[in-house]
């Protein structure tokens, strides 16, 4: 409103108009009346910070003094949308949106404009990543809502390029979010408030970014190229290390010790650096690695449990797997698998389908290559005879992470796409409880989905 006031303002100086009777005024939504200037009827075009409901409609249909001449355009988000006289926007999704209307005549023109930020509360639903873009799914009406982040955001996005992936990651209540792309000059790391999808800041760092490790709530280890420590509030860099090829693709950080996964289907042992070293390295600083007695085959995570971290090794003959038990000392122990599981390569993207920890902390889930998920009780290796989810009866594979657990009731998340044509995917969200039963499928479309981040 005071846009629009002061806008009016300055035009009745330059023509030097006389002011309306004050009884004429009270029924102006502007005060004056410019000289012929386009004026609007108080009240009928609504201004300040509207807050809809998702599925309202919201009808914009100025009314005017004399609309003798007058021509109407409407933009949406900066966009052109409308010549017409009347706008109506539908909240199909939340969103935060600016509707503004330019009304022109020979004398001059008059711009309104009113913001849309609709009522949703992202907390009651999980964010789910696609290779593209971010969703949201309702958990309490069972609707999902394509490319929130796009729609909270003024329908500023992600720019991705046909071959990119997306990786994304909350940490405390902030969402990180990562593109990797070859192109090097555009933008690839994106935070945004996680409880509201709200953009924050955004920082241009390497080409074809593949590893975003965390050090500690302040800096994470970002990977593209080399390595870069980087400050999660400022997007601040420091290059530890420019090698083309080199890659952390996950990792964790016990105490006081980063270990890394080398490997991109390649065999590599993990490598252990120290957490302070990483931290407080110079410019191409980049500190060697001791090595854990550890090989792996493709990209696999880590995971913390019962005060130890898990991951999977093999044999250099990639004959035998195993869940390998590393303890706070790195001393190792390994549990040879009954079934080979699941690694990841270049079809996962960004993701790694690999471990996931149960709600209690005290299982972990195992995803297979033949599509299964099995479970591992600690210390109980009968646990790992039989799959505890059976692999899907169709073509249907797991995608991106895999499993993600819910940790408000121990649900299974798992993400799964069906190839339905050349290059052409379908996705969807199995939802499992906690004892294996089958809760609910959510339907993904043509995006086979990535990850689920729970915001509740």
């Amino acid at each position: 409103m005071n846009k629009i006031y002061t806008f009016i303002l300055m035009a009745f100086l330059a023509v030097g108009f006389i002011a309306c009777e004050d009884d004429d005024c009270d029924r102006l939504h502007i005060d004056m009346d410019m000289m012929g200037i386009p004026t609007v009827l108080k009240g009928s075009f609504p201004v300040g910070t509207l807050t809809p409901a998702v599925g309202d409609s919201i009808v914009f249909a100025p009314q005017l003094l004399d609309t003798a001449g007058v021509s109407y355009a409407w933009k949406l988000n900066g966009q052109e949308v409308s010549s017409d006289s009347a706008f109506t926007y539908r909240i199909e999704k939340p969103c935060r949106a600016k509707v503004e209307c330019t009304l022109k005549n020979a004398k001059g023109e008059v711009m309104l404009e009113a913001d849309i930020v609709s009522k949703t509360d992202l907390t009651q639903g999980v964010l789910i990543v696609q290779k593209n873009s971010v969703d949201y799914y309702d958990t309490e009406t069972g609707k999902r809502y394509s490319d929130v982040y796009s729609s909270l955001n003024y329908g500023e996005g992600i720019n991705l390029g046909s071959y990119d992936d997306l990786y994304a990651t909350r940490i405390d209540d902030k969402l990180y979010m990562m593109v990797s792309t070859s192109t090097s000059n555009v933008e690839h790391i994106f935070s945004a408030d996680a409880k509201t999808l709200y953009a924050e800041n955004s920082a241009v760092v390497a080409a074809n970014l593949d590893g975003f490790v965390p050090l500690n709530d302040q800096q994470a280890l970002v990977i593209g190229g080399g390595a870069y420590r980087m400050d999660l509030t400022s997007f601040s860099k420091v290059q530890l290390l420019k090698k083309y090829g080199w890659a952390i693709y996950n990792g964790i950080v016990v105490n006081g010790k980063l270990l890394g996964n080398m490997t991109y289907q390649s065999l590599a042992k993990v490598n252990v650096y120290g957490l302070n070293d990483v931290l407080n390295a110079a410019e191409n600083g980049m500190p060697e690695p001791s090595v854990l007695e550890v090989w792996q085959d493709g990209k696999i995570n880590f995971v913390k449990a019962g005060g130890d971290v898990y991951t999977i090794g093999c044999n250099e003959e990639k004959t035998e797997y195993y869940l390998v038990r590393i303890a706070s000392d790195l001393t190792l122990k390994k549990e040879v698998l009954p079934f080979k599981p699941m690694l990841s390569g270049y079809q996962h993207g960004i993701y790694t389908a690999g471990l996931a920890l149960s709600k209690t902390g005290n299982e972990i889930y195992i995803p297979a290559e033949d599509q299964s998920i099995y479970k591992y009780v600690l210390g109980n290796a009968a646990s790992l005879s039989v799959p505890f989810i059976a692999a899907p009866e169709g073509d249907e594979e797991l995608s991106g992470a895999g499993i993600n657990v819910n940790p408000r009731n121990g649900e299974l998340w798992v993400c799964y796409s069906e190839e339905v044509g050349w290059n052409e995917d379908a996705g969807k969200i199995v939802v499992f409880d906690a004892a294996g039963n089958k809760v609910k499928s959510i339907d993904c479309g043509d995006v086979a989905p990535q990850a689920v981040l729970f915001n509740n």
